[in-house]
């Protein structure tokens, strides 16, 4: 865990706070929860929005309060990509969410719609499914990240549909690594990826 920082806005102002990447980054070889997340507090209501910007691609979100949280949500992401459309990255790219604990010691059942990088059957698509879900749990502390992927094999494969309940409060956040959405105009939203 990294020290806190204590920033002072003035109403309707706003800040750049850039976060630690190197130190939030989740190791793709281990299927575990991890410390990566970042727990903003404060004094009065905040607006706070997460903004990344890569090469060939940026995603954004809008951070809801705790108080919005569920312990049930169902995913929705874009169908795998087997490296189509690419212009530089020709890598298999999927769907993916990540669970982020709120509560020391929550229970997390996870219904994966496709199979994960992890092998964990899904329900739908992907090996070894056979259109019967097969729930695996995990148990997460606050603060906690797990993140869930599809291997992005097969452009028939997709994460969304997964059902995802804890027995506490969990921030649940979808998205793709690289979605495809087909040959169109590059400077159209269709060509662009998609973060639901």
């Amino acid at each position: 865990e990294l020290p806190a920082k204590t920033y002072r806005l003035g109403a309707k102002s706003s800040i750049k706070v850039p976060l630690d990447t190197a130190a939030m980054n989740i190791d793709l070889s281990q299927d575990m929860p991890f410390y990566k997340s970042c727990h903003i507090t404060s004094k009065r209501p905040v607006t706070v929005e997460y903004l990344s910007v890569g090469p060939c691609s940026g995603g954004s979100y809008l951070a809801l309060p705790v108080l919005t949280l569920g312990k049930q949500y169902v995913a929705a992401s874009y169908n795998d990509n087997p490296g189509e459309g690419a212009i530089s990255n020709h890598n298999n790219s999927g769907g993916a969410f990540i669970v982020i604990g709120t509560q020391d010691g929550t229970l997390v059942q996870i219904i994966p719609a496709t199979t994960t990088t992890f092998n964990h059957t899904g329900a739908i698509h992907g090996f070894g499914s056979a259109n019967t879900p097969v729930p695996y749990t995990i148990t997460i502390n606050k603060g906690q990240t797990y993140l869930v992927r599809s291997n992005g094999e097969d452009n028939e494969n997709a994460m969304s549909g997964s059902i995802i309940e804890a027995t506490n409060t969990i921030a649940v956040i979808t998205g793709h690594e690289n979605a495809y959405t087909g040959d169109a105009d590059p400077y159209t939203i269709e060509e662009r990826d998609l973060m639901i």
